[in-house]
């Protein structure tokens, strides 16, 4: 897999294997036991637990309403990303991220989730811990930052997993959220979706392969898993 011919900040790791179509990152291991897993902004706890029942967690560590985001170094343009969260039982710290084709540009804004970087964003922002929004975001080479899409509010639950799935298809954008409670009975129901298509941002589009990423705003969520497929062949 060749790495992105797009602007960076950084050479492009290659992956680690030409043939490799999924990863699934553990965080039972730290960050030194995950070599392409990184903290592109703030501090990570991983391997943490949350009483009774979870094990093997990634939380942010820099407190109240802080963003953190932790990356992985794989190149991939058509992928897509999952990551599954739970929110503790405080009115904190209501939004966490997911990125895809995210590669590191001198000229890309710091506002947000951006951080330097030219990506698209998927943004699960509750409200009163009782409902919950997906926004489409693009963090621009040029430096803008822009919404292409939102969806209704939804009903939201804290103390609940819920799995967050984004997908970059060519240019198709589309996010959903899911009911990931092992305890529940509408395991993997979907809570809420929106999709946008790219060819609105005309020559701006993001249309090079970047990392897959995922960040949260405060250390009030916990994240029990994080994959990413390749679609390069879809």
């Amino acid at each position: 897999m060749a790495p992105s011919a797009g602007p960076s900040a950084t050479p492009t790791p290659e992956p680690t294997s030409s043939d490799l179509k999924i990863i699934e990152y553990d965080f039972c291991n730290g960050l030194v036991g995950n070599p392409t897993l990184e903290a592109e902004k703030g501090s990570w706890e991983l391997n943490a637990s949350y009483a009774p029942d979870w094990t093997c967690l990634a939380k942010n560590t820099d407190g109240y309403y802080s963003t953190s985001i932790l990356k992985s170094s794989y190149y991939m343009e058509n992928m897509t990303v999952n990551v599954t969260y739970i929110k503790r039982d405080t009115d904190y710290g209501q939004v966490m991220a997911v990125g895809l084709r995210s590669h590191a540009v001198t000229t890309a804004s710091y506002e947000s989730w951006c951080e330097g970087h030219a990506k698209y964003v998927c943004e699960a922002a509750a409200s009163d811990v009782e409902k919950v929004t997906l926004s489409l975001k693009v963090c621009l080479n040029d430096g803008g930052y822009e919404e292409l899409a939102t969806s209704e509010y939804k009903p939201f639950s804290v103390e609940r997993w819920y799995r967050i799935s984004f997908s970059a298809i060519g240019d198709y954008l589309s996010c959903t959220m899911e009911d990931d409670d092992p305890k529940a009975s509408d395991y993997l129901e979907t809570v809420a979706e929106v999709s946008a298509n790219t060819t609105v941002l005309g020559d701006d589009a993001i249309n090079v392969a970047g990392v897959g990423e995922f960040g949260s705003y405060s250390n009030s969520q916990l994240f029990r898993d994080f994959k990413i497929e390749d679609n390069g062949l879809w």
